[in-house]
């Protein structure tokens, strides 16, 4: 019974620091996320807003060319790399790698 005890003890002293970075990296870059998601939301509805002030023909015309679809790939790829760029900042994400061994 020693044993195990001592070998819990020791795990729980190497493995603790570890599992309170990972979280507190984890915590950050959810909030992180969530602030450039509510600005980039917040940005888009504004769009939204000024593009259903225009007239009805304008409207309709930018709704065949699927402007509302550009800019909604151009607001979740801005979203995307603001948070891949926050999680390499906090060094939760350090390498990508695509397919490709290093």
């Amino acid at each position: 019974m020693g044993i195990i005890q001592a070998l819990l003890t020791g795990l729980a002293t190497i493995a603790g620091p570890l599992v309170i970075r990972a979280l507190l990296a984890l915590g950050m870059s959810f909030v992180a996320y969530k602030g450039i998601d509510t600005l980039v939301q917040w940005c888009y509805a504004q769009l939204q807003g000024y593009l259903n002030g225009l007239p009805g023909e304008i409207v309709a015309m930018l709704g065949v060319m699927n402007v509302d679809r550009f800019f909604e790939i151009v607001f979740t790829a801005y979203t995307v790399r603001m948070t891949m760029k926050g999680l390499q900042a906090g060094g939760l994400l350090t390498k990508i790698s695509w397919g490709h061994s290093a």
